[in-house]
């Protein structure tokens, strides 16, 4: 198998017993579903609220409810593990694949968030156990211990034939509460960092700017990345102070004030 199992774990002796093993497993998935109405309410109030703002500085920009981004993330959660978030979903699936090291249950624990892995990675029988061998061990393990490890991956050659793979996330996401996701609306200082550098970037008179001392810059990179990146240089630089006040008066004067019925939006009922 390949050799750079960065989220691999060991399982305490205690889950040699399959009937420990599945209660614990259990445990997680309890905690999991606990979680993710909470994660999803955060995600929802600031994507609905990021568009609603987005929208009221640039009207061409779509504007979303909640209904529509939970929705997305529901689609999402129901396609192939394969596939990665894109859009206005949010990736919360977590899968664990559970085989014979030789000397006690392996695991890898497979998902993109590092909140589940350092859930995972706290509990009494769970111990980090990665391996790779494109480079140097950690610094904590040891080089006896690293050949151990080595021998005991090395006998797993594909993680699905050789054990088995517990679903931890719930098949179908638990829908938050709509005061929950109120109570998650962004303040109107952190709706501002965002704005605000947005709002520069979209004017004409931003980018010329910020060109001034390069005007050719913008016209050789064709590419979004390359200039993006000359942009932030300026929006940090004290060059950009006169240009950021203007824009902070601005876009301070267009907020909205975030309203029941503005976060459902126009067509989206937030169905409960």
């Amino acid at each position: 198998m390949s050799a750079k199992i960065h989220t691999g774990v060991k399982f305490s002796d205690e889950c040699n017993d399959v009937v420990t093993l599945i209660t614990n497993i259990n445990k997680m998935r309890k905690y999991v579903k606990n979680r993710i109405p909470i994660i999803l309410s955060k995600h929802i109030a600031y994507t609905v609220v990021s568009s609603i703002d987005r929208n009221t500085i640039n009207p061409n920009l779509e504007r979303v409810s909640i209904g529509k981004v939970f929705s997305e993330c529901a689609d999402y959660h129901r396609n192939d593990p394969m596939t990665r978030a894109t859009g206005l979903a949010i990736d919360v699936r977590f899968d664990i694949s559970v085989m014979d090291g030789g000397d006690g249950l392996l695991g890898i624990l497979h998902t993109t968030r590092d909140d589940w892995i350092k859930y995972s990675n706290k509990l009494k029988w769970v111990t980090p156990y990665p391996y790779w061998d494109n480079t140097d061990p950690p610094e904590d393990v040891s080089t006896k211990d690293w050949k151990k490890r080595e021998k005991e991956w090395g006998k797993i050659k594909i993680p699905a034939e050789s054990g088995m793979v517990a679903r931890i996330d719930p098949t179908y996401l638990p829908y938050p509460s709509f005061e929950s996701i109120m109570s998650d609306v962004p303040s109107k200082e952190e709706r501002m960092k965002v704005l605000v550098p947005d709002y520069l970037w979209s004017l004409e008179f931003a980018k010329n700017v910020w060109l001034d001392d390069k005007p050719n810059v913008y016209k050789e990179n064709q590419q979004w990345g390359a200039a993006f990146s000359e942009f932030n240089k300026w929006f940090r630089s004290p060059r950009s102070s006169k240009a950021r006040e203007f824009a902070e008066k601005h876009v301070e004067r267009q907020l909205k004030e975030i309203t029941e019925d503005l976060m459902r939006g126009d067509g989206h009922a937030y169905d409960t």
